[in-house]
């Protein structure tokens, strides 16, 4: 369990809890009932994407400003850093994945 929670401490709890919130958003669009059931609902699709895009524009901008503050205060900026990186990762790991 000490483990998880240094693991947990060195890469940030809001990122874990922003990689949640994608994997709520993904699930919750497969939960939308579809019109025709050999295909996804498109609605719900865009409406995970809408959130998601909402949700990541603030966390990066927030993550952004924090990693500014820790530079000037000589703190080590590595966990805004990922959090500022992983709205892209959610954006180009996908696209590589799914071609």
């Amino acid at each position: 369990m000490a483990i998880i929670r240094r693991w947990a401490a060195a890469f940030g709890y809001r990122n874990i809890l922003y990689l949640a919130l994608v994997a709520a958003l993904v699930l919750l669009s497969l939960a939308f009932p579809a019109n025709n059931p050999s295909n996804f609902s498109r609605a719900a699709w865009y409406f995970a994407l809408m959130n998601w895009a909402a949700v990541s524009l603030v966390f990066f901008f927030v993550n952004t400003v924090l990693v500014v503050i820790a530079l000037v205060k000589g703190q080590s900026p590595v966990i805004p850093l990922i959090a500022c990186v992983l709205p892209v990762l959610c954006v180009v790991v996908p696209g590589i994945i799914f071609g």
